[in-house]
């Protein structure tokens, strides 16, 4: 039997970074299923670095998997995941912590800890990654991230006391809170009356101008998407069936991206 190399051992693992706009983030031959139910059959994916690239498709069609695998919450049956030109597959959870503190997830449902304060949501993830920082630098840290989201004055309230909308930005202050390169949107909208939902949309283009971030959306909001993308990618059948620009999607004569165009018109 082959003996595990400890982490603390184990030369640390380099990532070659492409030049700005070429694939970051790759999804290659991907299957997965749950039991009897299939998820993915071949499917294929690039995300260019600092674009925002959006995936459509109707609920339960595997949009928010697709995020999990890239974190390594999920695993592919078969396929490969590649990261700046590092393949991800078979990697454990000692090998994923640098590539999780690269890339941050926005929750559906924001996940605050619902017995700490918004500020505290904020600074959990930042002691867990700078244990030794001072704690006036931490507050100062907290404070950015909060103004931000146009929530300056949000630290001391608790999640119970937030609108859905306010929750959403928490999410996103939090996810930010260490500066990552990509961020994954879940679902960002759902739920939302149409002034949070144009605010968080004005917030994922605030995170690629302003932080030059990489940005993959799932999302059935048709009108958040447009509004959004550099790309969409549209999920269909087990696999992506059209990957274009939002005007090249809105001339697609596939039947599948014509479909869920004309049914949120």
């Amino acid at each position: 039997m082959k003996k595990r190399t400890s982490a603390a051992l184990r030369p640390a693992r380099e990532y070659v970074r492409p030049t700005r706009g070429q694939a970051l983030i790759r999804f290659e031959n991907l299957y997965k299923a749950f039991g009897d139910k299939v998820i993915y059959e071949d499917l294929s994916l690039t995300v260019n670095d600092g674009e925002t690239l959006t995936v459509i498709g109707g609920s339960g069609m595997g949009k928010s998997v697709l995020l999990k695998c890239l974190l390594g919450l999920i695993a592919p049956d078969s396929g490969r995941v590649i990261f700046e030109n590092q393949d991800l597959t078979g990697f454990d959870e000692d090998d994923y912590r640098p590539v999780r503190h690269r890339i941050a997830m926005v929750f559906q449902g924001s996940a605050l800890f619902d017995s700490l304060t918004v500020g505290e949501n904020i600074a959990y993830p930042i002691r867990e990654r700078f244990p030794q920082l001072p704690e006036d630098e931490l507050a100062e840290r907290v404070h950015l991230k909060l103004d931000m989201v146009n929530l300056p004055d949000a630290a001391p309230l608790w999640p119970a006391e937030l609108s859905g909308g306010m929750r959403k930005r928490v999410g996103l202050a939090r996810a930010i809170a260490v500066d990552p390169e990509v961020i994954l949107w879940d679902e960002p909208t759902s739920g939302l009356d149409p002034i949070s939902t144009r605010m968080i949309n004005d917030l994922i283009l605030l995170m690629q101008k302003e932080m030059k971030t990489t940005s993959i959306v799932v999302t059935h909001d048709m009108a958040s998407a447009e509004r959004v993308s550099d790309r969409i990618a549209m999920l269909a059948n087990h696999t992506i069936v059209e990957v274009g620009t939002v005007e090249q999607m809105r001339q697609s004569k596939h039947p599948d991206v014509r479909a869920f165009i004309h049914a949120h018109v």
